[in-house]
Order: C-alpha cells, then structure tokens, then sequence
C-alpha cells in the first residue's frame, strides 16, 4: 500500500519537476528542443489542440510582456536614467540591455547547470542577428522621415559587439570552452560596463567640440535629439499609470478591447511591481526595474515554452525554431522596449539597447553560467563541449551581419529611416534563409537528425 501511495504522489508531481528530455541522451541524435520544457502539452504531434491552446497563451504572454516593458520597465529605466545622469544611449546599452537580457541569461543558465545542453547557446545566437537587424529595421520604419543619431554611441557599441562576437567566435572554434575563456568573456564585459559609465569622460578626451570630422560619413544631417544636454524636467512628457477606475470611453473598440484583456495583467503587476509612475512609489525606480527584470525572464520564458510547442506540432525542425520563431520570442522584450523609446524620439537608446544587448548575451549571458559549471563540475573536466556543429559557423555569419550593419549606418549617415530599416529587415530575411538551409543540411552536415520523443 505504502508503494501504491509513493507511486501515485510521485505520478502527481512529475510534471512540476521532471523536464524527461535530460534522461536520456544520444550522441547519434540532437534532442528534441520540446524535452527542454515541462511535458504538460507534450504528445506525438500534431496535436492542433495543442497549437491553438499554445497561440492564444502566447498572444497573452506577448501583452504582457508589453504591459511589463511599457508601464514598468522603460520607466523606471527613464527615472534611474535621469537620477544617475546617464546619456539615453549608455542608458539603453546598459540597463535596458540589461533587462531585455534576462531572459536569455535564465535559459542558458538552467540549459549550462541543469540540463547540460546548447538551447540557451542557439537561442542566444540565433536572438543576436534578430537583434540586430531586425530590431533595428523595425525602428527605422517605426522612425519614419527619420531620427538622427550620434555616431559616437552606435560606433561605440557596435566596436565591442565586434570584439565579443571575435572572440566568442576564436573560443568555440575546437568545439569546447575552457574556464579561462569564459572568464575572459567576463572580464571584456566588465570593462565594457566600466567605460560605458565613464562615456562622458571618454568623449572629452577623444571628441574635440567644434571639430568636424574628416569623413562626411559621420556628420549628421540634421539635430541630435536624445542626448543629456536636453533634458530639462523628470516628469516631462511622463505618461500616465493605468486607471482602474476608468473606462476608456473616448477611444477606439480596438483600444477598449486591449484595455480589457489588460485589467488582469495590470491588476497582478500592480500588487507584485511597485509602479515608479505613482507618487507613493515615485522613489521605487530601482525595486521597479529588479522586480521588471524578474516578470520579464519568466513571461518570455514561458512564451519561448509555448512558440516550442507550435513549432513541434507543425514540424518545424528545432534548428530551425531556435534562428526564426524562438529567437524572436526571446527578443520580444528588446522589440517591445526598442519601439517604446523610438516613438517618443530616442533613436539612440532603440539602437543601444538593441546593440548592447547582444554584448550582454555573450559576454554575461553565455559566459557566466560557463564559468559557474566549470568551476563547479569534476576538476578533470575543466570545459564544456557543444553538440551544435554549425554553431561556429552561425557566430561567422553573425559576425558578417554586424560589419554589414555598421556599413549601412555610415551608408546612411546615421540616419534611421525607412530606407535603413528596409535594408536591414532585406539582409535578415536573406539571413534566415542561408541560415535555414545550412540548419536543414543543405550545403553540409550540420545538425545530427532528432531523437525519438522519450515518453510516447
């Protein structure tokens, strides 16, 4: 009896604690992306149940993530911004890259320390040249006639983009990562944390004021907007928090819509995040943005769960999943907080947060929970090897895709406009198809074929 009642308590629990794709392992097969997750909506697809159960869940998560990133992220980051007199460009290379990045940092670690698999390594990868490109296409059409950026941050950032997907790319070439290598991730990132909170100074000893420069590539069209010098009040432009009180009656049955499906978002969020855009938890900017931080890793981890199950009843490959669909769930906070500060005119703090957060990914994101697990695993097994094969050629494309973008912001002056923003979203989609044909095996073998489900 007492056997029959272990059973049935331990049959009760599993699905909160057994993710069964870490039990069994092959090395003749790539395991299903879908064994990552709990088995709750696992089955032999398809099962379109399923799908539709899945798509409406993310549509929900996804106005979440964008009741998180409007009325609480992207402000406590304005505030903390304008309490620790940063430029708008560190602001978004730094905090707001930080938030975007929770996310990938809380997959790759429970991937690195739990499972011991590369799905946070894909969907880093494969988030990094949405990212890029995307993000930034996307705030160019957003930009309209167009926002006139400084040459100095982009240029700034996107020279340590380089220097970290080099040498990622230098590091994972035999396949492996040594502990010395993801401390020395580290290391470039704390030193690129410490002269971005040293900006100012830097531009002082490197920019002469009045001094144009030699190449009219970076000389600017028109007016500079989203720097410090302009910043004259805190509460200037400030939107107001939510009103539970009162019915959107003046607008539109598509915002009402929308004002309904987010009463229970605003309602959770508001007894679980202390809103800084309130005058009781005005001076709450830094416990808005940590306890941000934490809605935004467990939304987009949930979405990534259920864009996964999707793709696993359509027979979408997980290769191909981890460079489309999931790379753009994992970047939906990078989207949503990038078209937020386009709209309000703050190019520069779109284009750094979109950039910067890509070097939180590998040098944070990536090398952290590197570090932890070869510090703490068996001493004679000092790295961590990778099981994706074309991963090095996805961090050689990645590097291509960041020169390419640089070339079309000197192209264009600095300038986001639509015609930057078609480009960029151009070179994606010419991105995602390369990168999908070499997932499939096209060109060479690069992925083993996927493992049988487990539990069938």
């Amino acid at each position: 009896m007492a056997l029959i009642l272990g059973k049935a308590i331990i049959t009760k629990i599993q699905p909160l604690t057994a993710w069964s794709g870490r039990l069994i392992k092959d090395d003749n097969c790539t395991m299903l992306g879908i064994e990552e997750y709990p088995n709750w909506l696992t089955a032999p697809p398809p099962r379109w149940d399923f799908v539709a159960i899945a798509f409406l869940v993310s549509a929900y998560l996804f106005l979440g993530l964008a009741v998180v990133c409007d009325g609480f992220c992207v402000p406590a980051v304005e505030k903390l911004r304008i309490q620790w007199h940063m430029s708008y460009d560190v602001a978004g290379a730094t905090l707001m890259a930080g938030a975007t990045s929770a996310p990938e940092f809380f997959i790759h670690l429970y991937a690195t320390i739990i499972t011991k698999s590369d799905m946070g390594i894909g969907t880093i990868v494969g988030s990094a040249v949405f990212n890029a490109l995307a993000i930034t296409g996307v705030c160019g059409l957003i930009a309209g006639s167009g926002i006139q950026l400084d040459w100095w941050p982009v240029s700034r950032d996107m020279l340590w983009y380089t220097i970290a997907v080099a040498v990622l790319t230098a590091f994972i070439y035999d396949g492996r990562i040594q502990w010395w290598e993801a401390m020395t991730l580290v290391i470039i990132f704390l030193v690129n944390t410490i002269t971005l909170f040293l900006d100012q100074k830097l531009q002082r000893v490197f920019r002469k004021p009045g001094r144009e420069c030699i190449c009219p590539c970076f000389r600017p069209k028109g007016e500079v907007f989203d720097l410090l010098d302009h910043e004259t009040d805190e509460d200037e432009d400030e939107e107001p928090p939510f009103d539970f009180c009162r019915w959107p009656a003046e607008r539109g049955c598509c915002a009402k819509f929308l004002w309904i499906l987010s009463y229970p978002w605003e309602c959770v969020l508001f007894f679980t995040i202390p809103n800084c855009k309130r005058k009781l938890t005005r001076r709450c900017a830094i416990l808005t943005f940590v306890l941000s931080i934490a809605w935004i890793a467990v939304l987009t981890y949930l979405l990534s769960w259920m864009i996964t199950i999707i793709g696993f009843n359509i027979f979408v490959p997980d290769s191909v999943m981890g460079i489309t669909f999931l790379a753009a769930g994992t970047s939906i906070p990078e989207m949503i907080s990038s078209y937020i500060v386009t709209r309000k005119g703050y190019g520069s703090m779109a284009v750094c947060n979109a950039i910067g957060s890509n070097s939180v990914d590998v040098l944070f994101c990536l090398a952290v929970p590197w570090l932890i697990r070869s510090l703490t695993s068996d001493p004679r097994l000092s790295f961590i090897s990778f099981n994706s094969k074309a991963l090095y050629q996805s961090t050689a494309i990645l590097f291509l895709c960041v020169t390419v973008l640089y070339l079309t912001f000197m192209v264009n002056r600095f300038r986001l406009n639509v015609s930057l923003g078609v480009f960029c979203i151009s070179v994606f989609v010419c991105y995602i198809v390369f990168a999908t044909l070499i997932e499939l095996n096209f060109f060479f073998e690069a992925n083993l074929p996927n493992c049988p489900l487990s539990y069938q």
